[in-house]
């Protein structure tokens, strides 16, 4: 299947897949959408916060038309897998959800199992791997959140509300948007207007699947865990991760993504720096090109 606009590969989900939910190590119920059957392999995506599975359809489409079998969690706290306040320790929590999610995935679907991870997803797949998880083959990660624009500003401000008792209150900015917020946050995320429209589009059908907007303690939570990924040391044999990173991005530090895949992994982990924004696999058909060109090579080695 080619890379196009046509609204179906953004507004259908491919078929032959269903709707699950698979336990987290506490019991927590979490969405997973899983498309079975593979003549390649087994891909696991993950989606950014505050996305859900739909948002991702057309690369969904992409890779099913690869052979891939296909996995795809929504969060915990997201989407369809419910609603949750994160705390102090949240990453630890979502980390512990992932890679319950990998030893399911890794017991009876086609191997070899590989995982895309996008923005939160790239950081919370890069952090299982760092903590060990050796039933993933290859890994990319796109626009991975491993730097926030004006952290200093951010943890400040983030520490001052947690210390004040406020870290389950939503962050300036994250409470319930008017349309002209929402078409505002779309355009941060990708160029193309057709799909600045596609999560609009699929909130209308499923608004069920609206998620809560950033809070401080989801910040304050983040922050730190982006500082631990920091302090690790380098790490050997990574020709098996790899990033794609957005060179218009607003939302993710690139350059601190950057800085610290190349102090962890050496400069071959970062494939190319597109001309595009935070969502590489939802920007114009040509990035998407660009991106899928450094992506399924990368993954098709496994």
């Amino acid at each position: 299947m080619s890379i196009d606009d046509d609204d179906a590969l953004r507004r259908t989900l491919p078929r032959g897949g269903t709707f699950d939910h698979w336990p987290a190590p506490d019991g927590w119920r979490l969405r997973v959408g899983v498309w079975p059957g593979a003549t390649r392999g087994t891909l696991l995506f993950l989606n950014g916060r505050g996305d859900f599975v739909e948002k991702y359809a057309e690369a969904l489409h992409h890779w099913r038309a690869r052979g891939w079998a296909l996995i795809a969690p929504d969060w915990r706290g997201q989407g369809g897998s419910g609603r949750w306040v994160p705390g102090r320790d949240a990453f630890a929590v979502l980390t512990a959800d992932l890679r319950a999610v990998v030893a399911r995935a890794a017991q009876g679907y086609a191997e070899p199992l590989v995982a895309v991870g996008h923005s939160m997803g790239g950081h919370l797949l890069l952090r299982a791997l760092a903590e060990g998880a050796p039933a993933i083959a290859r890994a990319v990660l796109t626009a991975p959140m491993l730097g926030l624009r004006a952290a200093g500003l951010v943890r400040a401000a983030a520490w001052g509300a947690c210390g004040l008792g406020l870290g389950g209150r939503a962050a300036p900015g994250q409470s319930p948007r008017t349309s002209a917020q929402a078409a505002t946050r779309a355009a941060l995320l990708t160029s193309d207007t057709a799909r600045q429209a596609d999560e609009g589009w699929w909130l209308a059908h499923h608004p069920e699947l609206a998620s809560p907007g950033v809070t401080w303690g989801w910040l304050d939570a983040a922050l730190r865990s982006i500082a631990l990924l920091g302090e690790g040391s380098r790490i050997g044999g990574t020709a098996h991760v790899a990033a794609v990173l957005a060179g218009r991005d607003r939302v993710v530090d690139t350059a601190a993504a950057v800085a610290l895949l190349t102090r962890r992994f050496g400069s071959d982990a970062v494939l190319g720096t597109l001309p595009g924004e935070h969502e590489l696999l939802r920007e114009t058909p040509a990035i998407q090109a660009q991106a899928y060109a450094l992506i399924d090579p990368f993954l098709e080695q496994a």
